[in-house]
């Protein structure tokens, strides 16, 4: 019997944390690294991405450091228009600081950041498949992902400390005060509105926090999920990997990582390639031991293989 694994359909900003293989967030998850790639497989830099990436590695992110590459996680390769991006989105926050200058009422500032963001920003309408930041920047459609990487952009420029929050199916933002922290849905305009709730500004206690750097991993996560969905298996594992390189602790990359190579193995079995098929099984078991589809399928394929060889069928690709 072959066990197949798939992940659930759909985008972030649902994120799909139900997809696979869950890992909680503990500290050895946290000093993982990611791993490496398939034989075969090549994961490809664009020449930004890989200063990017460099940098996040070497812990040089700063708040310049965001953008380009979340633009850049978009698939973005051209670095004159991730330099129009960031000169248009800079424009906006030297504005809105201009507007706020004096306000020492954190809420209030917050409150002018997400009002600024919808008035003048998120003109293409929340859409769960809008992953493409840069035309967000010039009118396109948003989804979560992007308004919170627009909104810490925003909200920097104006002397706010901001970290994203990732729970199960979503990602926001959290504002940091001397009190704790104070929750943005930066996908609904009224979030401050006099509709709010005391208790909705405080952070979930499911929330996990991330880095800079694990809010751009989400973007490559989103485009692996897409990429499975369409078994396109090489690209899926890439962009799961990339996600993983910027932060091992993401659990739902993890878990359609080896989604994305268990269901590459099946499909090399039904194409009869059974040496490429245990080479994906074995190099997943190298990765998470105790996975158990790829342990029933490497013996599901290798007694598939024997039969084949035995009845003289085999077709060697």
């Amino acid at each position: 019997m072959m066990f197949r694994r798939l992940l659930q359909r759909g985008r972030i900003p649902v994120i799909l944390l139900t997809a696979i293989w869950l890992l909680g967030g503990g500290p050895e998850l946290a000093r993982a690294t990611a791993p490496a790639p398939p034989p075969g497989v090549s994961v490809e830099y664009s020449a930004i991405e890989a200063r990017l990436l460099d940098a996040a590695a070497a812990g040089n992110i700063d708040r310049n450091w965001l953008l380009p590459a979340a633009l850049a996680a978009c698939g973005e390769r051209d670095e004159a228009r991730i330099e129009r991006a960031v000169r248009k989105v800079e424009a906006w926050g030297e504005e809105l600081a201009g507007r706020v200058a004096g306000d020492d009422n954190l809420r209030g500032r917050a409150a002018a950041v997400l009002d600024f963001l919808h008035a003048r920003v998120l003109q293409g309408g929340y859409r769960t498949d809008a992953n493409d930041l840069a035309l967000t920047i010039e009118g396109g459609a948003y989804n979560c992902i992007g308004a919170t990487v627009l909104f810490h952009c925003l909200a920097e420029r104006c002397g706010l400390q901001v970290f994203a929050a990732e729970s199960p199916g979503h990602v926001y933002s959290v504002v940091r005060s001397p009190s704790g922290g104070l929750d943005v849905e930066t996908t609904c305009r009224d979030w401050f509105g006099p509709a709010m709730k005391p208790g909705d500004a405080q952070r979930s206690k499911a929330a996990r926090e991330l880095t800079p750097s694990g809010l751009a991993a989400l973007i490559y996560y989103n485009a692996g999920v897409d990429h499975l969905s369409a078994d396109r298996f090489a690209a899926a594992t890439a962009a799961n990997l990339k996600a993983l390189r910027l932060d091992p602790a993401n659990s739902a990359a993890r878990g359609n990582l080896l989604a994305g190579l268990n269901n590459w193995a099946l499909d090399r079995n039904d194409r009869r390639d059974f040496v490429g098929a245990v080479r994906l099984l074995e190099h997943g078991l190298r990765i998470a031991p105790e996975h158990r589809p790829f342990n029933i399928n490497r013996v599901a394929v290798q007694q598939r293989w024997s039969e084949a060889t035995v009845a003289g069928t085999l077709c060697v690709p």
